[in-house]
């Protein structure tokens, strides 16, 4: 798509990843990233634990109106003395909002990912021409709000291919052909591909050609 590569990538100089997507144990299509899975502790404080996740693809829905997001019911994943500062006013009343929340029901537990998941996968309808799925990393019990955590690492087995744009330099196309060339001869692959996204006159739209003749041996 012409605006996508325009909006996402740089203007048609940039490339596109191409990712190999593997079912998970449900079976659903998702990709694995690198990621803190858990964390132990000593006296020099706590440490965390890096380990392969599979990240389940969630179909964008495109709709004319953004999701109304309740505030109050949205805060569950507050600790006690935080749901006391927002549920409970000057005088202190609680609010009865609050009851769900602390009591954790399994039917309340459903509702707040489900309303979580609707919200994060809901885009204006001006978008639909993306059809996008998204990758959620959801925090838990991680902090996300250091930006070097949200970077989450890809396997380079995963990655099936790049695709160079139009108006990719001859310069950067080299510079990418000997990264790969290096992790392909490290990692023994001889299966990557590398495709160019070209105008056909034929169709009137972009399309990608694999460039068979780029091999590593």
């Amino acid at each position: 798509d012409a605006t996508m590569w325009g909006n996402y990538g740089d203007g048609h100089k940039g490339v596109c990843l191409k990712f190999k997507a593997c079912p998970n144990s449900n079976g659903a299509l998702s990709l694995r990233l690198n990621q803190i899975c858990g964390c132990r502790g000593d006296k020099n404080g706590p440490t965390p634990i890096y380990g392969d996740v599979a990240h389940e693809f969630s179909k964008v829905e495109y709709n004319p109106r953004f999701v109304e997001i309740d505030f109050f019911r949205s805060l569950g994943r507050l600790t006690r003395p935080m749901l006391r500062y927002w549920f409970q006013n000057s005088t202190g009343n609680i609010s009865p909002l609050v009851k769900d929340v602390v009591s954790e029901s399994e039917s309340w537990r459903e509702q707040y990912w489900k309303q979580s998941t609707i919200a994060i996968t809901t885009k204006l309808s001006d978008w639909a021409y993306e059809r996008e799925y998204r990758l959620i990393l959801q925090g838990m019990m991680t902090d996300y709000t250091d930006p070097l955590t949200r970077k989450l690492k890809y396997s380079f087995k995963d990655l099936q291919g790049i695709i160079f744009g139009i108006k990719t330099s001859t310069a950067d196309k080299l510079k990418i052909m000997h990264i790969i060339e290096d992790k392909c001869r490290k990692e023994g692959r001889k299966d990557f591909e590398f495709h160019q996204a070209y105008y056909s006159r034929m169709k009137g739209k972009i399309e990608t050609t694999k460039l068979s003749l780029l091999k590593f041996v």
